[in-house]
């Protein structure tokens, strides 16, 4: 069941898709921007002055570009409730299908998914609820 939930924790650097960039090569070869994920990009300079846990929400937030019908989990989803998540983790976190196969592809882990999950909708983005975000992350 998809209950609305408190909005999430905003991404805290402004994201643009490449289509949006008259020539997004360039200005990687500047270092004008950094690539958050393919297709997504963001301002070099104030990538860098971000701390790692904002750096780790600037992606999971690139994702949900990329991937507007993702659900979130584990850390990903801590982040995105504003639980603490330490350092700067690589790899954002979404469930699939249950039938899907685990995998990890470009940066993104896909757990299988189950029906006894509380996913909330908070803000446009899908996420499990705080609960559930607090036991995977328990169980890893």
């Amino acid at each position: 069941m998809l209950r609305s939930s408190a909005v999430p924790v905003p991404t805290p650097i402004a994201l643009t898709r490449s289509a949006d960039i008259a020539h997004p090569e360039r200005a990687l070869r500047r270092a004008e921007i950094v690539r958050v994920r393919g297709g997504v990009y963001a301002d070099a300079g104030e990538w860098q002055a971000l701390t790692p846990w904002n750096r780790y929400l600037a992606r999971i937030h690139a994702v949900a570009l990329d991937r507007p019908d993702a659900i979130f989990s584990h850390d990903s989803a801590a982040a995105l409730h504003g639980m603490p998540v330490f350092g700067d983790p690589l790899v954002v976190h979404v469930l699939a299908h249950p039938s899907t196969t685990a995998r990890q592809v470009a940066g993104v882990r896909v757990h299988n998914g189950d029906g006894d999950r509380d996913i909330v909708e908070a803000g446009g983005v899908v996420l499990t609820g705080v609960a559930d975000t607090a036991a995977s992350r328990a169980t890893r």
